[in-house]
């Protein structure tokens, strides 16, 4: 059992470092901090245009933030039908729509957990947008309430 989890922390660590490799290739190996404002982002998407989105972990508004290859932040969309319960990461589909999964359930307390599906950023006029809103559960969660 002990090998099977060392194996599990190597591959989990080799994912992140890839991830991490990527992401400062794309900005010419350069490490930028980002904006004061972005307290926890917790999940990435380029859109079709090549442009860095990111989302704010729990607590924070429900938006996405275009990241310059400086850390600027140089637009905001606030998802307006949208909770930011615990917003953990965000992924988009073959057409552009970006998916934001707030499926966080760190104390076991959410029976419900939802994925807002917006147009890609590139296609959203001004700086608010509506999501689809997908809900789900888990059949064998196991919830303290």
């Amino acid at each position: 059992m002990k090998n099977i989890f060392k194996i599990f922390l190597i591959l989990t660590a080799l994912g992140i470092l890839t991830g991490l490799f990527l992401l400062f290739k794309t900005f010419k190996n350069t490490i930028t901090p980002v904006h004061s404002h972005l307290k926890e982002l917790s999940g990435f998407e380029f859109d079709r245009s090549g442009n860095l989105w990111g989302i704010d972990d729990s607590g924070n508004p429900p938006e996405q933030y275009r990241i310059d290859s400086t850390g600027n932040i140089t637009n905001t969309i606030r998802v307006t039908n949208a909770k930011n319960i615990d917003w953990e990461d965000m992924t988009q589909d073959d057409q552009g729509h970006f998916f934001i999964g707030d499926y966080g359930n760190n104390l076991n307390n959410r029976r419900i957990l939802t994925i807002y599906k917006i147009e890609n950023p590139i296609d959203i006029k001004g700086s608010k947008t509506k999501a689809e809103i997908i809900n789900f559960k888990f059949a064998d969660l196991i919830s303290t309430k």
